[in-house]
């Protein structure tokens, strides 16, 4: 029943609950974000998780003035991403990096969450979780989103779009090229 307005700046976050405003930035640092970096949010289980490409992602939980931002809990160590979006019940990062892969192609889910939960795993080598990766590279342009559209996570690249099914274990999810162009 509480309403909240999150705005972030290039190395800070705020909130706004009626007349009350209150800064959420992480306590270890400020953000490392700039003009070509702009946030990115899903609420995933209940649980809103900001994302702006240069930092880990953050998690705000429990949602109240006084609760900072925090990592996101079981995210890679110097991972980013451009975007992470929620999908089902896993975390969909796209366009990853990380110290042994930069890809602008790649798509990274996490394994499934338990609701009102974040991930537990995002290991896609971890035979016992349903983690994993897809590069997507029928076509040479940079991910940049994706939004849940009835069953399927639509997949945005600059000039293609790809549907991505969720169709169980052992794939977990498949990729199927809706518009090339």
């Amino acid at each position: 029943g509480q309403s909240f307005f999150v705005y972030g700046g290039l190395t800070e976050m705020h909130v706004f609950q009626g007349a009350t405003q209150a800064e959420i930035t992480r306590a270890a640092s400020d953000y490392g974000g700039n003009e070509t970096t702009p946030w990115t949010l899903t609420v995933f289980n209940g649980i809103p998780i900001f994302n702006n490409g240069v930092d880990a992602p953050q998690m705000w939980s429990p949602m109240s003035l006084a609760t900072k931002l925090v990592d996101l809990t079981n995210w890679p160590a110097s991972t980013t991403a451009k975007v992470i979006r929620g999908f089902k019940n896993y975390l969909v990062a796209l366009n990853v990096a990380r110290p042994d892969l930069t890809d602008p192609q790649l798509v990274k889910w996490s394994h499934s969450a338990d609701p009102r939960t974040v991930p537990t795993s995002w290991d896609h080598t971890d035979a016992t979780k349903d983690a994993g990766e897809q590069q997507l590279a029928e076509t040479d342009d940079k991910l940049v989103d994706c939004r849940t559209l009835g069953p399927v996570n639509v997949v945005y690249g600059e000039k293609s779009t790809t549907r991505m099914s969720f169709i169980g274990a052992p794939l977990i999810f498949d990729f199927k090229t809706a518009f090339p162009t």
